[in-house]
């Protein structure tokens, strides 16, 4: 396992996720994901194009959700067991939740 990873994320907010921007509830949130997700994975939408018009993530959306170089213990849980399992380069194929909300996830590093 490496030392550290980066990755992007586009952050589906919904009603009960800290810092929410959003009133739908968890199920529409990642329902939403998958859809982006399936989208992504046809090519019917590039990924800088779903961060801007999805992410409610305010520090990232507008870099193409880059969430920089990060250590376990500078990411939540969730990322960081979410990029152990995806190759660099590639979607990670589920919406990933956590506190926040609920990420679409790509390995850059």
């Amino acid at each position: 396992m490496p030392d550290k990873m980066r990755c992007s994320h586009i952050l589906l907010s919904w009603d009960e996720a800290i810092n929410s921007t959003h009133s739908r509830e968890l199920i529409f949130a990642i329902y939403d994901a998958k859809e982006i997700i399936n989208d992504l994975i046809k090519g019917s939408i590039q990924w800088d194009t779903a961060c801007r018009e999805h992410s409610a993530c305010n520090e990232t959306w507008y870099r193409g959700g880059d969430l920089g170089w990060f250590e376990e213990h500078e990411i939540t849980e969730e990322i960081w067991n979410a990029c152990c399992i995806t190759q660099i380069g590639d979607l990670c194929p589920e919406p990933i939740q956590s506190p926040y909300g609920i990420h679409i996830i790509t390995r850059t590093g």
